[in-house]
């Protein structure tokens, strides 16, 4: 959690001393904007910070271990993380089991949604 804490003081740091006032940014849609705070040093910054945030977003889900929700599985699967270490973190690791439990969701075991 601390290390939440210390990119979000970081990224609140950056937006408020280096973006709010850029001049680089003023008069443009949110398309541009995009592209030109890609090309920026402080925007790659911001990026890989947000990045930074993503991934301990996964490892808060899968701590929930029994407890994750459908949507908490949904959110692994579309972040990119294994299915065996999905089913294994939500105490699944009988394969029926979570085939069942993914089926009456509407989906496959691979995280895709079935026809």
């Amino acid at each position: 959690m601390l290390l939440n804490q210390k990119v979000l003081k970081r990224i609140t740091h950056l937006e408020k001393n280096h973006c709010k006032n850029c001049e680089k940014k003023k008069g443009k849609d949110s398309t541009a904007l995009t592209r030109t705070c890609k090309a920026c040093p402080i925007g790659q910054e911001l990026l890989s910070l947000g990045s930074q945030l993503e991934l301990n977003k996964v490892e808060r889900v899968m701590a929930k271990g029994k407890d994750m929700t459908f949507s908490d599985i949904r959110f692994c699967f579309d972040s990119g993380v294994d299915p065996d270490e999905i089913k294994k973190a939500a105490g699944m690791s009988h394969g029926k089991t979570f085939k069942k439990y993914m089926n009456n969701h509407g989906y496959a075991t691979s995280g895709r949604k079935l026809i």
